[in-house]
């Protein structure tokens, strides 16, 4: 009697959970779904589980998950990280910024510092670009911020290599004619001016950075650079910005994914002008 009970009670419940609403069934799958994800990226994880993991996120797991939000403390652990971690963690947190209503003021601090000389050599900078174009395309980014990032990249442009340099000057026009406040940037003084640029590169809070007072000489100096493809470049910026609206952003993917081994490969297929030279030795063509 009693072993018929208990396979009674068996049978109910079975029957209990098929006979829930798809709506509700759906509810459960998902609370699970989330409770599992939680779990395991709590985890000490290797570091190529973490990257796949963290990739995944925006895409494949936030979607389907019932609090996405409580992912926050495992981004944030996260976006501290060095290398392609700390920005894909950045990705997720932009999500739940953006679409969840996560708020995490230090967002455009942490991509700001993120911003070095080394990623322009990495082998993930296509997807680390791409990236932060996607977190710099929103238009609610006050200009005082914005003239940060802009005055950043145009000191990336100068240390980096030329491919890094076309990628920098990229962002910079892009940001500029984004946001008419940060035209102001275009005027003033140029690289031979006595007085110290107001701008802290030092800063590491883009806020106080003073980068709306400052100006991007730094084109000046780009004029001079020694690969011809980065000067011709700051050409683009003769264009007159108040008329936004008469052309386009540049297309970051024709310089994202160019590397120095690339730059320099189409440097050397180059056909090079010849021209005649005269060799000393002979009466008539001496040098002196």
């Amino acid at each position: 009697e009693d072993e018929g009970d208990v396979e009674d009670g068996g049978e109910g419940a079975e029957g209990f959970r098929k006979k829930l609403p798809l709506y509700l069934q759906e509810k459960a799958m998902k609370h699970k779904f989330t409770q599992v994800w939680l779990s395991f990226l709590r985890l000490n994880l290797p570091a190529h589980i973490l990257k796949r993991s963290l990739t995944m996120l925006p895409e494949e797991i936030i979607p389907l998950m019932t609090t996405p939000i409580l992912l926050s403390d495992i981004l944030t652990n996260a976006v501290d990280q060095k290398g392609l971690v700390g920005i894909l963690a950045l990705h997720g947190l932009f999500i739940l910024v953006v679409e969840h209503g996560l708020e995490y003021p230090n967002f455009y601090r942490k991509l700001y510092n993120m911003l070095t000389i080394s990623t322009f050599l990495t082998k993930y900078r296509a997807k680390f670009y791409r990236l932060v174009d996607t977190f710099l395309s929103t238009p609610l980014i006050p200009a005082y911020v914005v003239a940060a990032f802009i005055k950043r990249f145009a000191r990336l442009a100068i240390q980096a290599p030329p491919h890094g340099a076309l990628l920098a000057m990229t962002f910079v026009f892009n940001l500029v004619r984004r946001h008419p406040s940060c035209v102001i940037l275009l005027e003033g003084k140029d690289a031979s001016d006595p007085h110290p640029d107001p701008y802290d590169a030092a800063e590491q809070d883009p806020a106080k950075a003073c980068a709306l007072e400052s100006s991007l000489w730094e084109l000046e100096t780009l004029k001079s650079h020694y690969h011809h493809e980065v000067q011709r470049f700051v050409l683009v910026f003769k264009r007159d910005f108040t008329k936004r609206n008469k052309f386009t952003e540049i297309d970051i993917e024709k310089f994202v994914a160019r590397s120095y081994d690339e730059t320099f490969s189409r440097e050397n297929t180059k056909r090079l002008k010849l021209c005649g030279v005269r060799l000393p030795g002979k009466e008539g063509q001496k040098l002196f």
